[in-house]
C-alpha cells in the first residue's frame, strides 16, 4: 500500500511542479494570448532547450521543446507527457518586442522580450540564431526562411 501512496504523491508533485513552472516562466500568460492549433510551416527544431523567466526565477526546459521558426510566427510546444499547463503556442513576430543576443550566467543565448509580458525567454545555439535571423528579417520587411538543423 505504501508504494501506491508514494507513486501517487510523486505524480501529484510532478503535475504541481509543472503547473508552477508554467506560471513562473510566463508560458501560462502567453498561452492565454497565443494558444493555437494552427500549424506553422518553417524550420523545425526538436528536443531543444530554453531558459524562461527572470534571472532569479528562471525555469529551464532542457531538451524538451519543439520550436518551429516560420515566416509569420514562432511555434513552441512540449511533447504530450510534459504538456500539462503548457499549451502549444503560436506567437506572431509582431508580439515580440525585442530579440537580441545576450549572455545569461556566462552562456550565449538569444533573448526574446514580449509585448505586455515581463518575463524574457532565452534560446541557445542554432535555434536561437534561427529565431534572431527570422525576427530581424520580419522587422526589415523581408521574407526569411530559416534552415532546419542537420540531423
Amino acid at each position: 500500500m505504501i508504494v501506491v501512496e508514494v507513486v501517487v504523491a510523486c505524480v501529484i508533485a510532478w503535475f504541481a511542479g509543472d503547473a508552477y513552472r508554467s506560471r513562473a516562466s510566463g508560458w501560462l500568460a502567453l498561452g492565454g494570448r497565443f494558444t493555437s492549433t494552427r500549424r506553422v510551416e518553417g524550420a523545425v527544431f526538436r528536443g531543444r532547450s530554453a531558459v524562461l523567466g527572470t534571472r532569479w526565477l528562471a525555469a529551464r526546459y532542457l531538451n524538451s521543446l519543439t520550436v518551429v521558426v516560420g515566416e509569420g510566427a514562432l511555434a513552441i510546444s512540449r511533447p504530450f507527457p510534459l504538456r500539462f499547463g503548457h499549451p502549444s503556442l503560436v506567437i506572431p513576430w509582431t508580439a515580440i518586442a525585442a530579440c537580441q543576443p545576450v549572455r545569461f550566467w556566462g552562456f550565449p543565448y538569444v533573448e526574446l522580450r514580449f509585448r505586455d509580458i515581463d518575463r524574457p525567454w532565452r534560446f541557445p545555439g542554432d535555434v536561437g540564431r534561427a529565431i534572431h535571423d527570422a525576427w530581424r528579417a520580419h522587422r526589415a520587411g523581408s521574407v526569411h526562411r530559416a534552415s532546419a538543423p542537420r540531423e
